[in-house]
């Protein structure tokens, strides 16, 4: 969680992959590794942060696959209170499979042996929404960082949710860092990720960056109460 004991948006990836991953079965992803085959998040059509969960919480991710095609699944998830109640979050992304060179193949026999949940109603509408974006002449904010190796994931891939963590901390430094945060806090306001669009990941170039320092590049807008 973040200062605020709310829930990082990133966490709830986590927990869809987790979904997936408990779906599909541990014998299942280890044969894809000896095959040298992994799979990854390729797109995320969007993330909806609805009600703010916060530590303590007990939630249950309910996930759908929703499309197919012969080399990509998209997938929704929706992440509830396990005792009832209306979503915290919702999340619409695409996997694919890749080999050990990082190429993209079809989805393997074993993935589409088991039949996947379908049927769950679902506002794709909603997750697929792109809103304003900060446009060129905006500030841009350069957030150095590192990553490191117990960050990749089993194939030695950046995992995708550091990938929105350090969006987050680059996000952080556009408000003066940790600085910045605090005296907002002080102020009783408080600074929450509400939706996340239309972000890509390269799987093929993620290993690449495990181990080394990077820039988070970050623009920053507003409109009305909302800043993007």
């Amino acid at each position: 969680t973040d200062a605020y004991q709310i829930v990082y948006n990133a966490n709830y990836l986590r927990f869809a992959l987790h979904s997936m991953s408990q779906f599909y079965g541990t014998d299942t992803l280890l044969a894809l590794q000896k095959q040298g085959l992994s799979m990854a998040v390729v797109h995320m059509n969007g993330l909806r942060c609805l009600i703010s969960g916060v530590m303590g919480d007990h939630l249950t991710v309910f996930s759908t696959l929703v499309e197919q095609s012969d080399r990509a699944m998209t997938w929704y998830h929706s992440c509830e209170p396990s005792g009832g109640g209306k979503p915290v979050s919702d999340s619409l992304f695409t996997v694919a499979f890749y080999n050990a060179d990082g190429v993209q193949v079809p989805i393997p026999d074993v993935i589409t042996s088991k039949a996947a949940p379908t049927g769950k109603v679902l506002t794709a509408g909603m997750l697929r929404k792109k809103s304003n974006c900060a446009g060129p002449r905006s500030k841009e904010f350069v957030s150095p960082q590192h990553t490191w190796l117990d960050q990749a994931d089993p194939s030695g891939r950046l995992h995708p949710a550091i990938v929105l963590n350090m969006f987050e901390r680059g996000r952080t430094d556009c408000f003066d860092g940790a600085i910045g945060l605090k005296a907002l806090q002080d102020a009783g306001v408080k600074v929450v990720v509400f939706r996340i669009e239309d972000v890509n990941y390269y799987p093929h170039k993620a290993a690449a960056l495990v181990g080394k320092p990077v820039e988070v590049r970050a623009r920053v807008g507003a409109d009305g109460k909302m800043m993007f």
